[in-house]
């Protein structure tokens, strides 16, 4: 199946991202995800559906790859090493993770929606 998606950039694997997925929850796990990593090092780069946040300070970055992209630059260029972002199943089917592959996967729950 083809990627809707670029190639990831070559930095992306300066970054260790958490992604988060599931049927219910993403967003709110991605958020405590983030925070937890916030405990150990910042800045923490982090993306829901709701936003994309560099620790507590929402970024006005455009919506798509190219915002989530920007986001993740930013953390990375400010001293970044691990960030978390929620993979909703509608970027998934459309090849998101070859875009911007995860080295830590969590799943929330599988249920009818």
């Amino acid at each position: 199946m083809k990627s809707g998606f670029p190639s990831p950039p070559a930095w992306h694997q300066d970054l260790v991202t958490v992604g988060v997925t599931g049927t219910n929850g993403k967003t709110t796990t991605t958020t405590f995800v983030a925070a937890g990593l916030g405990t150990l090092q910042k800045p923490v780069p982090w993306i829901t559906t709701l936003g994309s946040y560099l620790n507590d300070e929402q970024l006005k970055v455009s919506t798509g790859y190219a915002g989530f992209v920007e986001t993740m630059r930013a953390g990375r260029d400010r001293g970044a090493t691990h960030a978390a972002a929620e993979y909703t199943s509608e970027a998934l089917a459309r090849g998101f993770a070859q875009a911007w592959p995860c080295r830590i996967a969590v799943f929330t729950n599988l249920t009818r929606d």
